[in-house]
């Protein structure tokens, strides 16, 4: 098993309810050390990096 991504919480804004959902934006994405490392021995380079930024996600979870 490897894990792909690191969700970073230090950017969340606060908790939104939207209906019948709450709602978190501002988690950063970032590689993980597994993931690099897969990454650089697949394309043969060691730029890829634990902890690059990869983007900003939206997490959505029903609650009723």
């Amino acid at each position: 098993d490897a894990y792909l991504f690191e969700l970073w919480g230090g950017s969340l804004k606060p908790l939104q309810l939207e209906g019948d959902n709450a709602v978190l934006t501002g988690t950063t994405v970032h590689v993980s050390e597994d993931a690099a490392g897969l990454l650089n021995k697949t394309f043969g380079t060691d730029a890829v990096k634990r902890g690059m930024l990869v983007g900003t996600a939206t997490i959505t979870a029903q609650i009723k």
